[in-house]
């Protein structure tokens, strides 16, 4: 009679444990996240480009460092604003003054002899 009573206290109790571990009433399914749970923070940066034929232009402003002074001597011309200038110390004087911000830098391919272009177009600070 005792072992009996144990073994309806054990089965009752794995029964009603079994129930509140496995026993859900309702089943949850997997859903698709909302456009609110994946959304970007309100600080962080979207980058959008137009698609073609939309009517607005716009760029990418990069900054760039390079050193246009470092071609050997005598196989650069310099055309600064429009002026040309062989010697590499007075034109990176000129560009290098302080106030003036170079605006467009154009290097063209070298000559048959080895001669290099460079355009640099700057303003200045006033």
């Amino acid at each position: 009679m005792r072992q009996s009573v144990i073994f309806l206290l054990i089965t009752g109790a794995l029964t009603c444990a079994g129930t509140v571990l496995f026993g859900q009433s309702k089943s949850t399914p997997v859903s698709f996240p909302t456009y609110n749970q994946i959304k970007p923070a309100g600080g962080e940066i979207m980058d959008y480009v137009p698609s073609p034929g939309s009517g607005k232009i716009e760029y990418i402003k990069q900054k760039m460092v390079f050193n246009l002074f470092d071609y050997p001597a005598g196989t650069v011309t310099y055309i600064i604003n429009g002026k040309p200038a062989t010697n590499e110390k007075a034109a990176k004087e000129v560009v290098s003054k302080k106030g003036n911000y170079v605006t467009k830098v154009a290097i063209n391919e070298p000559t048959e002899d080895g001669m290099i272009t460079i355009y640099i177009d700057f303003t200045t600070d006033k």
